[in-house]
């Protein structure tokens, strides 16, 4: 059976989403220093635009956001 998930580079794809800078800051530099590819954004809105943009492996999100 073949993936049907493409991962370039062998790097794996992660949006972090949340209202708090602090946060997302720290999860950004995490997940870069472990080798994913990391997308970070304060906005549901952006992370509906990302989303329909992009495929993610994995979504880490806020789940109460203004």
């Amino acid at each position: 059976m073949s993936s049907t998930v493409e991962v370039m580079n062998n790097r794996y794809a992660v949006l972090v989403v949340d209202d708090d800078r602090d946060i997302r800051e720290i999860l950004l530099s995490l997940l870069e220093d472990a080798g994913y590819d990391v997308y970070v954004t304060g906005s549901p809105e952006e992370a509906l635009t990302l989303l329909s943009s992009k495929r993610f492996h994995t979504v880490i999100s806020d789940i109460i956001m203004p």
